[in-house]
């Protein structure tokens, strides 16, 4: 994206899964923009003439996290969007999953409540564990489409 005074821009690569935080510097970002000098990134437009404009001071080089918790809840607590199905930006649905997620639980409790008003903690993880499911089989495929690009 660039107007008169700014442009924005973002390279999305894949690399092999790490628990590991990494802090990238200066000298790793400036390789990268060398090793893809040569790119084309639109008709007639190499990356180098990109970067040649960049403001270096604030380009960075950083992880984008993505993944899935195994279990989303535990007793009475439950957690959704990033916390429990993060995909990268490139998608552009992290906060629409977040809030699908949200409204998925919400439901799942208030039918739950529907049919036992006095909740026990085991029903409640019940209502937890159907939720997720539900979730799981909306973001899944959303992930592994990801994936495959």
């Amino acid at each position: 994206m660039v107007n008169e005074d700014n442009e924005h821009f973002a390279i999305l690569r894949a690399m092999s899964p790490t628990a590991e935080l990494k802090r990238y510097t200066t000298k790793e970002r400036d390789s990268l923009a060398e090793e893809l000098a040569n790119v084309a990134v639109a008709p007639g437009v190499r990356f180098k003439v990109i970067w040649e404009l960049a403001g270096k001071e604030t380009t960075a080089m950083v992880n984008q996290e993505e993944g899935y918790c195994d279990k989303w809840y535990h007793g009475q607590i439950a957690l959704a969007g990033d916390a429990v199905h993060k995909v990268t930006s490139v998608t552009g649905m992290g906060v629409n999953m977040g809030i699908n997620s949200a409204a998925a639980h919400a439901n799942e409790l208030y039918r739950t409540l529907q049919s036992e008003p006095d909740l026990s903690t085991e029903t409640i993880e019940d209502a937890f564990a159907r939720y997720q499911r539900i979730r799981l089989a909306d973001c899944t495929p959303l992930a592994e489409h990801r994936s495959a690009a």
